[in-house]
């Protein structure tokens, strides 16, 4: 097996002959490396599903995570990596009985990353009695329930803050600033006018007190991230040690 020094440089797979040429050079490292176990950090997807059309070996043994259990039944490039793939690795629990339900056939088990590396982190401005409330993540009405913040005549007080930890200017970021602003609530909000920088959102995570998902298992859009998949929000509290707030039904 090639030292780690060895390893060539692979461009990111793009579209077109690029990425295809990028994922040849790929498989041809694999085959030609002495290899006998392939570990893919996603076993969805286009890239994923592309590889596994290419003759692969049974002596390499493959194992993948799978991020959305639905794909098992709905998408037809997920059925061509199920057919070759050794073994899925799942991001909780919480998905093995969906998984067992459309996929018996291959073996699976739930593995939680929640070991982070020592990010660079700074000290923020905190006022004295404020409780900060943070919301990781894009900004989008698909992963997170963001109006449940703002019921008719909602109210809160002054130092209650709501931490929108992610880029405002994407996805449906700049709906719900403007939902915020109309419900006159700006002063209980912040917002992130960019990518937030690692050091920056790792500050707000380690000084917050309290992680909120925003996912509601009762509501049809959110309840797939108790059973198909799940939101990093977990593993991101569970690593820090943060509270989350988040309805009765995810106990």
């Amino acid at each position: 097996i090639p030292k780690p020094s060895a390893v060539p440089f692979l461009p990111p797979f793009k579209k077109g002959l690029k990425g295809g040429i990028a994922l040849l050079r790929f498989w041809r490292f694999v085959l030609n490396g002495g290899f006998t176990h392939l570990y893919l950090n996603s076993a969805q997807g286009s890239v994923a599903w592309k590889f596994f059309l290419l003759p692969i070996p049974h002596r390499i043994k493959i194992i993948g995570t799978l991020h959305n259990i639905k794909k098992l039944s709905s998408s037809f490039g997920q059925k061509i990596i199920t057919r070759r793939i050794d073994g899925y690795v799942l991001l909780s629990d919480l998905l093995t009985k969906r998984y067992q339900e459309v996929c018996n056939n291959k073996p699976s088990v739930a593995v939680y990353p929640v070991y982070y590396p020592k990010f660079n982190t700074h000290k923020l401005l905190k006022n004295d009695g404020e409780v900060w409330i943070v919301i990781p993540g894009a900004v989008s009405f698909s992963r997170r329930d963001y109006l449940a913040l703002l019921p008719p005549d909602v109210s809160y007080n002054s130092h209650i803050k709501f931490v929108i930890l992610g880029n405002k200017n994407k996805a449906d970021g700049n709906v719900v600033y403007e939902k915020v602003s109309q419900a006159g609530l700006l002063h209980n909000f912040v917002f992130f006018d960019g990518f937030v920088p690692e050091e920056e959102f790792y500050s707000y995570v380690l000084q917050c007190d309290y992680i909120m998902p925003l996912i509601h298992p009762n509501h049809g859009e959110y309840g797939k991230y108790v059973t198909e998949k799940i939101s990093g929000t977990y593993n991101l509290a569970t690593a820090y040690r943060k509270i989350m707030l988040c309805p009765q039904e995810m106990n």
